[in-house]
């Protein structure tokens, strides 16, 4: 199904039926006829969130617009026979606040009374209301059920492969009991619960009632929960944390059940590396875990466990190795390869053999992630694009079979960075070193630029670590910044030239280490960039390429890293995001401005409201974030790192303080969010890890996806 996406806020001229014709003789008409009264003059309305087409797995949503606020007496919304009431201020900005859905399509309309008495309807939006697979981390098949269960941070959901439908088992409005904290792992119980691993516990879901309950807690200390895996003969678990420490649990025993210390955390375990994806127990009492770093399986010995390295040796087939499982019938273990190669490998001979070719390559490489076994295919789901894939047996052939893609076009790719483009109603991204834009009337992709330059060596044309992206005022040119090659790259967006405009070999002065962000003053040509590690920041002409250091921070921060910055035209500074250089650092996550005429630095605002300390952290972050600053300068735009429960903030410079811009239980779940960007007209856009495009409702922070 097809979900149509949002257009650039929508400014609707309503016009007033005709009034009561004037009748009779004289008033100037032509040959006695009636004088026509005056044609009426428009009322303005505008739809601010959500867009006027969006999915999202609420049963409820709230509406958000602007009308004239000298004639507009009241907003209604409707959703068939269901009617809400709108508050409006002065302003003429309404809300129209939790108007119910129903699954499926949800066409809305407005109804605007003036003060005269005229009243008028028009529709506005239509919200698909259905569950959204949207950060897959793990998935397994239910051969006794016949379905594929996948699970989101948030949300345990099942892919029935009879119907097609997706459905929702457990989640925050589905089933009682504690929220999971942040989902990555799961596993099938002996008696068909599902057993989902949050950091640093393990909750039982009932696949009937998704109701959740505490089953296992693991010793104080623990690392992080990296897999997990359970031995159906035997009825024990085994839980591998991230610094390859192992636990075992009876499940025979009562809940809750304290897990055994197999082998303890490493003395130093935040240097430490662990498995990333699958754990699984074979008959010969040992368990199978990979990694998505390296080419090997790790052998743990569920006894001691004491691990050793089997080494693949088929190249790219399987680099990296991202699932694994083991055949109890063959006594083999099976792995997946990044490329979609299945192999098979003995854990006796430690040999290991190709058993499914790598599908011919697609012109948009797919990370895929996870390996179960079925009757006669192997299931894995595509994070990024946010599918779910079968992989014939014999043959090898690949199938989406779920997908939560909208639009059409060139597929999306994992998003790097993206900015919403007022002037040509588009959104621009940086997708697998391509710069694609997406329309969001229709959530149609269509390629731009292809950064890779074929006349490079791949690691100078990769820009796999892209992190910054402006658009010039007309959108017509967009600059990127390619952290790993210290460069500065310029696109012609109408005829996708690409050139290097400052960099090693173009351009005089200091080059950033690894830049974590960039800002251009288009009508000055000059562009700003933060060098993340250095605590500097560089002005760089976009002319003539050269560079020059404009400030270094002050000394009370030199134990911290710059993740972002933004240009403030209207106070003539740049807003930057300090963040601690490790968990030991006495910097606090914070908002600092630095002027340009004067170079000196003023905090503005600690994030202490909204963001964890690194060695509290609930969730993977992501270090170098995208801002945004409202028309104004007033409001700042931010995502959050490290706090799964608030994606993103927003700061008010004035007033000095950081507010969470929603809750996990705003909309559709993250697992890291991107980038946010808010448009002139006070929309704000939002950019998921996964290469989801999401409007976000900026009072609330309530969010639907409009382009996936």
């Amino acid at each position: 199904m097809r979900i149509f996406t949002d257009k650039s806020a929508r400014v609707a001229a309503v016009f007033l039926l005709p009034g009561i014709l004037l009748t009779g003789c004289g008033g100037g008409g032509s040959a006695g006829q009636p004088v026509p009264p005056p044609a009426p003059v428009p009322i303005t309305f505008q739809l601010v969130f959500p867009g006027e087409a969006s999915l999202t797995d609420a049963d409820q949503i709230s509406l958000v617009g602007l009308a004239d606020a000298s004639r507009l007496m009241s907003v209604t919304v409707k959703n068939g026979n269901s009617e809400v009431s709108a508050t409006q201020d002065s302003a003429g900005r309404w809300r129209a606040s939790d108007v119910p859905l129903s699954p499926g399509d949800n066409p809305l309309t407005v109804k605007l009374t003036e003060n005269n008495g005229q009243v008028t309807e028009l529709p506005i939006s239509t919200v698909h209301s259905s569950p959204v697979l949207s950060n897959p981390t793990a998935v397994l098949f239910d051969a006794l059920n016949a379905r594929v269960l996948m699970l989101d941070p948030k949300q345990l959901l099942s892919f029935d492969l009879t119907t097609s439908e997706l459905e929702i088992l457990s989640a925050t409005n589905v089933g009682i009991g504690a929220d999971f904290g942040f989902a990555r792992h799961f596993a099938l119980n002996t008696d068909g619960a599902v057993l989902v691993a949050n950091l640093r516990d393990i909750q039982r879901v009932d696949p009937t009632t998704g109701d959740r309950s505490e089953f296992i807690t693991l010793p104080v200390g623990a690392g992080p929960i990296s897999t997990l895996a359970v031995d159906q003969q035997l009825g024990r678990l085994f839980a591998v944390g991230f610094f390859g420490d192992l636990y075992a649990a009876d499940l025979s025993l009562a809940p809750p059940i304290s897990a055994t210390t197999i082998k303890p955390l490493p003395p130093i375990g935040i240097f430490g590396s662990g498995p990333s994806d699958g754990a699984f127990v074979s008959s010969s009492d040992a368990v199978y875990a990979v990694s998505a770093t390296t080419i090997d399986v790790s052998e743990i010995d569920a006894a001691t466990g004491d691990s050793s390295s089997i080494l693949l040796d088929f190249g790219g087939a399987v680099t990296p190795t991202i699932g694994v499982d083991y055949d109890n019938v063959s006594s083999q273990i099976l792995v997946l390869g990044s490329s979609g190669a299945v192999l098979s490998l003995d854990p006796m001979t430690q040999n290991s053999s190709l058993l499914l070719s790598p599908p011919p390559t697609p012109n948009t490489p797919v990370s895929l992630r996870g390996l179960s076994i079925g009757s006669d295919k192997f299931w894995t789901v595509a994070p990024i694009p946010g599918e779910l894939r079968s992989i014939d047996r014999t043959t090898g052939t690949q199938v989406v079979v779920a997908s939560s893609g909208i639009g059409d076009g060139v597929a999306p790719g994992p998003m790097l960075v993206g900015r919403y483009d007022d002037t040509a109603q588009r959104f621009v991204a940086i997708a697998d070193s391509r710069v694609i834009a997406i329309d969001p009337s229709t959530g149609s992709r269509s390629l731009l630029a292809d950064l890779i330059d074929p006349a490079q060596p791949p690691m100078q044309s990769n820009l796999v670590l892209a992190n910054g992206l402006v658009l010039s005022q007309g959108g017509t040119r967009a600059w990127v910044s390619d952290t790993l090659n210290q460069r500065i790259i310029e696109i012609d967006l109408n005829s996708g030239d690409i050139s290097t405009v400052s960099g090693p070999t173009v351009g005089a002065g200091p080059l950033p280490n690894l830049i974590s962000s960039i800002a251009v003053n288009t009508a000055n040509s000059v562009a700003y960039v933060a060098d993340r590690f250095s605590q500097r920041i560089l002005r760089i002409d976009l002319v003539s390429g050269d560079r020059s250091e404009l400030a270094s921070l002050p000394a009370e921060l030199l134990q911290s890293e710059i993740r972002s910055l933004v240009l403030d035209t209207t106070a003539n500074r740049l807003l930057l995001n300090i963040a601690p250089l490790s968990p030991v650092s006495s910097v606090e996550p914070s908002i600092y401005a630095l002027d340009l005429v004067s170079f000196q630095s003023t905090l503005l605002a600690t994030l202490a409201a909204v963001e964890l300390p690194r060695v509290a952290s609930t969730a993977p972050g992501t270090s170098m974030t995208q801002m945004s600053l409202s028309a104004d300068g007033g409001t700042l735009y931010i995502p959050v790192n490290g706090n799964a429960d608030i994606p993103y903030a927003s700061v008010n410079l004035g007033a000095g303080v950081a507010e969470a811009l929603g809750t996990d239980a705003s909309g559709t779940p993250f697992l890291v969010p991107n980038a946010i960007e808010v448009t002139s007209d006070g929309r704000v856009f939002a950019l998921d890890s996964s290469g989801a495009l999401l409007i976000v409702d900026p009072e609330t922070g309530a969010r639907s996806i409009i382009s996936k």
